[in-house]
């Protein structure tokens, strides 16, 4: 249900015209090479719907399943404007070289009020500016203040240390920590558990629904725990009870009381 709905949205904020245009192709040249093309494509949606989403559907556009058939989207989408044009001026036998020049401008238009359209991701008024590269993308800040505390945890733990996380690639990359992931991604005790499944289909966020605190951290006990996620009230019943708050480059981290793997000499401060 959940993949239908985010497909639904997907389209939706496309525009069903031009989501469809691509497609039409098929109509004026109907040949092996452009059914496998618009197939790709279509089967990644399809995949889409089979695993429900992604997690970052509020942000718009195409989401990681998606995104890596776009470029044959856009293939089709040039070549059935292409096509539409030759099929019309195919009928036309006077004022010819007016009607192509036309033609020509009315396609460059078509092509450059799509990428606008293409770009301009849930009305947000920052998506032409990042088109245009001259604003960041998404998560940009978020993936710094990850480094951030990568190189806050290097700084205040052994190499031998644990740490617990919810967004396991820049943390563990960077800090070169052994990494607790909270979600159960790369956790085959957590990825067997049931999902957390909200009221609300659009809060509904894939590979974001597992966890268990009394596994992750009462029994892994990670040496430091960075983030949590969902319910987090048993996770801090675990951190009153057994981990210490320090501040460490102006970051509030949880690190675990009696644990040999702190460097306890290097925290700034402990509230």
């Amino acid at each position: 249900k959940r993949g239908l709905y985010v497909v639904y949205k997907f389209i939706r904020e496309l525009n069903w015209v031009l989501f469809l245009i691509p497609f039409s192709v098929l109509l004026f040249r109907y040949d092996r090479s452009t059914l496998l093309l618009a197939l790709i494509f279509l089967g990644q949606i399809a995949y889409t719907v089979y695993v429900g989403g992604d997690a970052w559907e509020h942000k718009g556009g195409a989401n990681r399943y998606i995104a890596i058939a776009i470029p044959l989207f856009f293939v089709l989408f040039v070549h059935s404007l292409e096509q539409i044009i030759q099929s019309l001026l195919a009928r036309v036998k006077e004022n010819r070289s007016l009607i192509v020049f036309l033609a020509n401008l009315g396609f460059v238009t078509v092509i450059l009020v799509s990428m606008l359209n293409f770009n301009f991701l849930l009305q947000s008024q920052h998506s032409i500016k990042r088109m245009l590269l001259v604003m960041q993308p998404n998560f940009v800040e978020g993936n710094k203040e990850y480094l951030r505390i990568a190189h806050a945890v290097e700084k205040i733990t052994t190499p031998q240390a644990k740490v617990a996380v919810v967004t396991a690639g820049v943390i563990p990359y960077f800090s070169e920590r052994t990494a607790v992931d909270l979600l159960g991604k790369n956790d085959a005790y957590i990825a067997h558990q049931p999902s957390h499944i909200p009221p609300n289909l659009a809060d509904f966020r894939p590979g974001h629904m597992k966890w268990d605190y009394d596994y992750s951290i009462g029994e892994l006990k990670p040496d430091m725990v960075l983030q949590l996620w969902g319910d987090t009230s048993t996770a801090k019943a675990y951190l009153d009870k057994y981990y210490t708050v320090v501040v460490v480059d102006d970051l509030e981290l949880s690190a675990r009381t009696d644990s040999p793997e702190i460097l306890w000499e290097n925290v700034d401060s402990i509230p």
